[in-house]
């Protein structure tokens, strides 16, 4: 809040009557401040007119304050997000990476949240979704895709030529956001035939987000024949078994697991290693649809395995080596309280990352060849929101990765589990066209936020400067915290009949000449530690007389449901709030 200029006074006339004059003599004489001799500063305020982000509290604000870089404090769906990131309307290439911003830690369901006031990803344009987190993007009014948005997997490294020694490490390839990395490449073509040394085998893929999972030691590297519900990525392809004294091509790494198995490599591994698992048995996808509560990202798909080196004359030139596993598909979820439209053209993508291609030579006229790396996982695609089409020249696609493409034995490829696809709106009955790749789960999805026409906005806290200030607000019922006409607050669109408007206070006490930072030293009682949210009171003289030198307010909104196919509700702006002492 900023302090408010002060109030001016008109001119006195120049000419009164004597008794007049006297009346006017007699009351300037009781105002006047009798240890100056001046006249009296009009009550001091603080005053907020929304035009500084800092001045809210980010975490306890769904409202939106300031949008689209007009000041004011707007009420929203309250979901949509409070548009804080601006208008986004991409003409080029730009990537968001969760979990790199402190300021922006994920939710409590673990995705991270960009806030938009509204979003048109244009034609040709790609918005790459990237970091540790799956990603969330709230859009308070229309989202239109016509370009990419993606969240895939990158594809394995193909091995290079050279010994172990020069090649060094094959790392896998990055997942998308939230999703988990490829394995690693085994590099190391050892020595001993007919042993199946750990070394020997490609690393597994690495799932970062575990969901359901009975067992959560089963993505590794052990050598186990069944595997029930494993979770994660594939384990890597053991080297190649012997026929006579030349040991035979490297195996494919297995496929990581999302919604569907990933796949099993080739028989020349037998069924070494673990193939990742769908999300445990009773996953929620195809039985249980209701149980999706969060966008989950993949995981990773396991590494290539390796020839192991071969001890005839004459010997090869390069080591054997193989290629490294895929990254699953990111999980990524639109939410949008306007119109979500993917458009003709449009593209939203988390495709599992292929397996590298290992390394191939010639021996003696006998073809040696290094493991592909498996398939990253698909990951995970939402389209949330008031109302959601897709067009029928778009797409949508969550696949896994290609481990192998030409298997000795098909289907035993090495390829990433499909991940999943889920299209909802308000009425459960989303215009779904284009071709989307697994098939969507629709119609058993219904979008129901937790708050559809109610938002707040929780400010600051401010200062008097004051040891103990009356504070004063002549805009609201001190019993209910109901707006009424009032100088304290101005609406730029002001409530329409059923919509309200509550604003509430909390003081604080002066520690250091900061707010009290223990909540049970603030008025009202009741806020916590764990909820300082909790207590408001309607009435702020109540606040007066206990030395509360600092006060915030939360001002909350109810605008009316969302409905799909019609215009939002009437928008309440409320342009400025100030609060006297």
């Amino acid at each position: 809040m900023k302090p408010s200029p002060a109030f001016s006074r008109p001119a006195s006339p120049a000419v009164f009557a004597v008794s007049g004059a006297l009346l006017l003599a007699l009351l300037l004489a009781a105002c006047r401040d009798h240890t100056t001799g001046k006249d009296p500063a009009p009550a001091p305020e603080i005053a907020e007119d929304f035009s500084n982000l800092g001045d809210r509290v980010a975490a306890a604000t769904t409202a939106a304050w300031t949008l689209g870089g007009q000041a004011g404090l707007f009420a929203t769906s309250g979901y949509g997000g409070h548009g804080a990131d601006g208008v986004l309307d991409l003409q080029g290439q730009l990537t968001l990476t969760s979990g790199n911003d402190p300021a922006r830690p994920p939710a409590a369901d673990g995705a991270v949240e960009w806030n938009y006031a509204s979003v048109h990803i244009r034609p040709g344009a790609t918005l790459a979704l990237r970091g540790a987190y799956p990603i969330r993007l709230n859009v308070v009014g229309d989202c239109v895709v016509e370009g990419t948005i993606d969240a895939s997997g990158q594809s394995g490294l193909n091995a290079p030529a050279g010994t172990a020694g020069q090649v060094g490490q094959i790392p896998g390839g990055v997942g998308g956001a939230g999703a988990g990395m490829g394995g690693y490449a085994n590099t190391n073509p050892g020595s001993s035939i007919g042993a199946l040394p750990m070394e020997l085998r490609g690393a597994p893929g690495y799932p970062r987000v575990i969901n359901s999972c009975n067992d959560l030691n089963r993505s590794d590297n052990r050598l186990i024949t069944v595997i029930e519900n494993n979770c994660g990525g594939g384990a890597g392809g053991n080297r190649g078994v012997t026929s006579g004294s030349v040991l035979r091509s490297g195996c494919s790494g297995n496929g990581g697991g999302h919604a569907t198995d990933g796949r099993e490599t080739d028989y020349l591994c037998g069924n070494i290693g673990a193939f990742g698992r769908a999300f445990g048995e009773l996953w929620v996808v195809t039985l249980h649809p209701t149980q999706v509560e969060a966008p989950t990202a993949g995981t990773g798909g396991g590494a290539g395995g390796n020839a192991a080196l071969y001890t005839g004359n004459p010997l090869p030139a390069d080591d054997i080596v193989a290629g490294s596993g895929g990254g699953g598909g990111g999980g990524m979820e639109i939410v949008c309280a306007g119109a979500l439209t993917v458009g003709a053209g449009g593209r939203v993508l988390a495709d599992g990352g292929s397996g590298g291609a290992g390394y191939t030579t010639v021996v003696s006229s006998t073809t040696l060849s290094g493991g592909y790396g498996g398939g990253g996982s698909g990951g995970c695609i939402w389209l949330s929101g008031t109302s959601v089409a897709t067009d029928v020249a778009s797409g949508l696609r969550a696949v896994g990765g290609i481990g192998n493409p030409n298997p000795p034995t098909p289907p035993d490829n090495g390829n990433g589990g499909d991940g999943y696809v889920i299209v909802r709106d308000l009425e459960g009955t989303p215009n779904v066209a284009g071709v989307i790749t697994p098939a969507p789960v629709v119609g058993r999805e219904t979008f129901v936020p937790a708050a559809n026409g109610t938002s707040r906005a929780v400010s600051r806290w401010y200062d008097s400067g004051s040891a103990d200030p009356r504070w004063a607000f002549n805009a609201s019922d001190p019993q209910t915290g109901a707006v009424v006409p009032g100088t304290h607050l101005t609406f730029q669109s002001a409530p329409a009949a059923g919509q309200t408007v509550r604003i509430e206070f909390q003081g604080a006490p002066e520690v250091n000449g900061q707010p009290d930072p223990d909540p049970t030293h603030w008025l009202p009682a009741g806020n916590t530690a764990q909820d300082p949210y909790a207590a408001f009171e309607t009435d702020i003289t109540r606040l007066r007389g206990a030395g509360m030198r600092f006060v915030r307010f939360r001002i909350q909104f109810d605008i009316g449901a969302r409905q799909k196919g019609q215009p939002a509700p009437n928008p309440v702006v409320v342009s400025r709030v100030a609060i006297a002492y």
